[in-house]
């Protein structure tokens, strides 16, 4: 089989019709788009500042004219460019499942469920498609400018960048608690809910059966006792993401409170300006807010994790070396479907 990282660079290029476009390309225009959206997401703190600090003195209609023109431009290129990126999301999560749904077909066909039905393999393809067309991907690619946030506010003044810094580290310390006390129940979740659901095909495969032999009762009590340790397991996982994200969400609100109070302290003591202030406390809240979307949004992230050893141990050689015979498997039976007379033949044959 191919290895992890090996399948992982392969699987992040495909090719399309109109040539070859690899996924890592489409990462990569995702993370521009990002940047010029966290850019763009300046122009709040940017038109405070000079309100405060130069139309108010001032009192020049000219200059709050153009900065409010300018702004508002500023801000419907930020509104385009978040449609526009949503929208690449979505094409690159088509992508992805186009690149690896064959190999995820295959691993449901050859799987050890393959004969109850169980076709966890195109689920977990599922998931994460999901998860690449959804909003949780961008928190990812706005986290990395968090520290450019950081350093900005480390030129308008030091005490504001030490602030704001103590409070990274205790919404990243938030988050590593929550990635710890949820990982273990997450995944327990999400193999209980699986085994339920592919007991529950089984048993409607064969429900003529087993209500023939009395058994229904029986059954739905068996399948009732899992669905209920999937339920017990997914309300766990529910409490702790309330809990930390609450809290994390909370000691947001608290720095960016506690920021603004070391600028009005800082306005008081004449080492910046009222504009300064504001502004400080609007970045401020730039560098923690993606921390804090990642904690809240961790349900929808931490599945990722799981769902995809898969894809890279299924490796696109094996898909590869068997299309052929998954294509004449798939030609005979279209023949069986016309032809009854060689479908009484293959019965004969040993199976694939």
């Amino acid at each position: 089989m191919v290895g992890r990282r090996a399948l992982l660079r392969e699987g992040w290029g495909m090719s399309i019709p109109n040539g070859r476009l690899p996924l890592s390309k489409s990462l990569f225009e995702i993370g521009v788009f990002s940047a010029a959206v966290n850019v763009l997401l300046l122009v709040p703190p940017f038109y405070l500042l000079q309100i405060y600090d130069r139309v108010l003195p001032s009192s020049s209609m000219n200059t709050l004219t153009y900065l409010s023109l300018f702004s508002v431009a500023g801000l419907a290129v930020l509104g385009i460019l978040e449609i526009v990126r949503s929208l690449y999301a979505n094409r690159l999560a088509a992508r992805f499942d186009a690149r690896l749904g064959f190999a995820a077909f295959l691993a449901a066909m050859n799987g050890p469920g393959a004969g109850f039905g169980d076709v966890q393999p195109l689920r977990d393809l599922a998931t994460i498609r999901t998860f690449v067309a959804s909003r949780s991907l961008f928190f990812l690619f706005d986290l990395p400018f968090g520290p450019l946030f950081l350093v900005l506010l480390y030129f308008v003044h030091p005490l504001l960048f030490a602030t704001t810094l103590v409070g990274v580290v205790i919404m990243v310390i938030i988050a590593l608690l929550n990635q710890a006390v949820t990982s273990r129940s997450g995944r327990e979740a999400g193999e209980t809910l699986a085994a339920t659901m592919n007991a529950a095909q089984t048993f409607a495969r064969n429900f003529e059966t087993v209500r023939a032999l009395g058994m229904a009762s029986s059954i739905i009590e068996f399948w009732g006792n899992r669905f209920a340790q999937s339920l017990r397991a997914s309300d766990k996982v529910a409490r702790s993401n309330a809990f930390y994200g609450g809290l994390s969400r909370t000691i947001r609100i608290l720095l960016q409170l506690a920021a603004l109070a070391v600028g009005a302290y800082l306005v008081l003591a004449d080492e910046m300006t009222a504009g300064m202030m504001f502004a400080a406390s609007i970045i401020s809240g730039r560098v923690l807010q993606p921390i804090d979307q990642i904690v809240g949004s961790w349900r929808q992230i931490a599945p990722f994790g799981s769902p995809h050893w898969w894809i890279w141990r299924v490796g696109s050689r094996r898909a590869h070396s068997r299309r052929g015979r998954c294509a004449s498997c798939c030609c005979r039976c279209r023949q069986e479907h016309h032809d009854p007379t060689s479908r009484r033949r293959s019965h004969t044959k040993a199976p694939l």
